[in-house]
């Protein structure tokens, strides 16, 4: 799983919910971080390299200074990731960019959540993907 917000104390909760719940997270500040850590380090996951084959949902933040979680999307769509994303969003639903819902396999969630409402969709968005696995 990756999760990436640019707010530190955003990214430690959603850390330590997802990895108490069992899941394997990793972390990035920003997109730029996303995409070096995927695409370029050798982050291991249960002992294999790292890649967008390897990571089973994203949990972007919005807006992230420079490149937008928006546009993340599209670079990891464009490099091959077509797993299920969950937007992390201040902005009231009527607000985001009308492109945002065009995102197969996506879903929005509103800031602020509970530890069960990120689950809840973490869990639903991951019983209903139809990735092909490889």
């Amino acid at each position: 799983m990756l999760v990436v917000d640019d707010d530190p104390v955003a990214r430690d909760i959603l850390v330590t919910v997802l990895s108490s719940d069992g899941y394997t997270v990793i972390v990035a500040k920003s997109a730029e971080d996303a995409l070096e850590t995927v695409l370029t380090e050798p982050v291991l996951i249960e002992g294999l390299p790292s890649g967008w084959a390897d990571i089973d949902i994203a949990l972007l933040d919005v807006l992230l200074p420079r490149i937008s979680g928006l546009e993340l999307a599209q670079k990891m769509r464009a490099g091959g990731f077509y797993g299920p994303l969950l937007f992390l969003t201040a902005s009231r639903e009527n607000e985001l960019p009308s492109t945002l819902r065009d995102f197969r396999q996506a879903r929005v969630l509103t800031k602020p959540f509970t530890a069960e409402e990120v689950l809840e969709q973490i869990a639903d968005l991951l019983k209903t993907n139809d990735t092909p696995s490889i």
